[in-house]
Order: structure tokens, then C-alpha cells, then sequence
């Protein structure tokens, strides 16, 4: 979990005057309704963070809906650098959550339900497949996801993994602190952990991290356990931040006497 810079979008207005003079079937659509998705292209920052969620300019049009959605599937020639920021090979975890690397494309206002939004860089953002799922963030006429772009609330996010040992099986549970934070954003952020099943996911990752662990040293010595555990997570720390999720395991783990117990034995 983690803020990201704001991609350029200097080259949309540009791309949209090349779109409404060419000769794609949305390029009447855009000629009408240029200066309106210009406002709201400029204040896109606004919308998201507007208490209410406005209606979509297309909201009540299937075919123009249709075409928006087009347009980010099988953009013509020069609109596919809109999209070019959010390569998830740019990134090393999810913005979102922290786990895995991004390997999709989410769009934080959804293409379906706001689909001139389809192709705007802010829009976009790299994401793993567990974050990016079918389900609607929207409810309530607000965006339950934290914005990787504009909510540095995401960096202050403080997590922390613990563990509780059980007939010598670990149990892991994942913490959530929001320091210096106002009751709005520590709801957003609790919206944020619910929506992408943070808890569960962490668990379920730290179960196969945790057998992937002793079998590394099941082969290469118990009694170095600790010394190995702090090793991964001091590098991990160091690449991807205190929110990554191998950094958060082996960190809990390592400060747990009853795990390293067992995994020296």
C-alpha cells in the first residue's frame, strides 16, 4: 500500500483533438462534447474527492457508453500513450494493497459506469489481479477504494503483521493503524481494507510464505533462522517499503520467539 506519483497528462487534450479529427466512430461524440470532457477531464482531481459522485456525461447512453469503452480496448493510433504510465511492469507491489506485483490495469472510477474516464492517465492505475476485481468500489455514490495518485493517506497507512501460535500451527493477522489521521480519511481507509479483503488475502499469502520459509531452512540450517528471517525482511523493507506484504511477514516473524522456535526446530 502505497501513494504514487500522478501520471503527465499533458498529451490528452492533444490525443482527444486527434481523436475528434479522425475518422473513429466516436470522433463525432468527441467534437460534440469537447469542452465538456475537458471539464471534467480538469477536474477529475474534484470528482473523486467530491462527498457524492457526480452522473456520468454518458450515464443514460449505451452506444456512447460502448464507444468510450472501445476506446481504451482498441485505441487508434497515437491514444495508446495515454495508457502507457500505467504499464504494471513499472511497479514492483500493488499500489492497493502491497502484495503481489501489479499485473493489470484498474480503472478507480469504473469504465462501465463512468466510461469517459476510460482512457484518462489519472484514471489508471496499476494494479494486482485481487484488487482489480469485478465488484463495484462504488457504493453510496462514493468510491470505497483509496486513490494511489491523490490520497496520500495510502503512505501514512501504518500495518503490522502478529502471530499467534496454536497447537504449533501460526495463525497471522494484519493490523491497521491510521496515525494522525481525520475521521473521514480513517473511514476511507477502513472502506479501502474491506473492499480488497486485506485481512483474508494477507492471511492466506502469509500461510504460503511462512511453508515456503521452512523448507529454505529445512535445507540450509534451523539454527540460523533468525539471523535469516531479519535478513529477508531488512531487504525487503529496503525495496519496497514497510507496507509490502513479505516485508510485514517476515518482520512479524522475526519478532515472534514461538515461530522462530519452530522453525529452528
Amino acid at each position: 500500500m502505497n501513494s504514487l506519483p500522478a501520471p503527465d497528462v499533458s498529451k490528452v487534450s492533444t490525443v482527444y483533438d486527434e481523436i475528434a479529427s479522425s475518422r473513429a466512430k466516436i470522433s463525432s461524440v468527441v467534437r460534440r462534447d469537447r469542452s465538456k470532457l475537458n471539464g471534467s477531464f480538469n477536474g477529475y482531481q474534484g470528482i473523486i474527492t467530491s462527498p457524492v459522485l457526480p452522473t456520468s456525461l454518458y450515464a443514460n447512453s449505451v452506444t456512447e457508453k460502448r464507444l468510450f469503452e472501445n476506446l481504451y480496448l482498441r485505441p487508434p493510433a497515437g491514444a495508446d500513450i495515454l495508457k502507457a504510465h500505467a504499464l504494471p511492469a513499472k511497479f514492483f507491489v500493488c499500489p492497493y494493497c502491497g502484495g503481489r506485483a501489479p499485473s493489470t490495469i484498474d480503472h478507480y472510477l469504473e469504465k462501465a459506469l463512468f466510461p469517459e474516464f476510460s482512457l484518462y492517465p489519472e484514471n489508471l492505475v496499476p494494479s494486482c489481479r485481487g484488487c482489480n476485481r469485478s465488484q463495484s468500489a462504488i457504493k453510496n455514490n462514493r468510491c470505497d477504494k483509496l486513490h494511489p495518485y491523490f490520497s496520500p493517506v495510502l503512505s501514512r497507512l501504518q500495518l503490522k503483521c502478529s502471530i499467534t501460535i496454536r497447537h504449533v500451527t501460526p495463525h497471522f493477522d494484519l493490523q491497521l493503524h491510521c496515525p494522525n489521521m481525520s475521521a473521514n480519511e480513517i473511514d476511507h481507509s477502513k472502506r479501502h481494507r474491506a473492499y480488497i479483503r486485506l485481512e483474508r488475502r494477507f492471511a492466506r499469502y502469509a500461510s504460503r510464505e511462512w511453508d515456503d520459509c521452512r523448507e529454505v531452512l529445512r535445507e540450509s540450517g534451523g539454527p540460523f533462522a533468525q539471523q535469516y528471517i531479519m535478513r529477508v525482511a531488512n531487504a525487503e523493507r529496503l525495496r519496497y517499503g514497510n507496507n509490502s506484504w513479505r516485508y510485514l511477514f517476515y518482520d512479524g516473524v522475526g519478532n515472534c520467539v514461538p515461530a522462530i522456535d519452530i522453525l529452528r526446530a
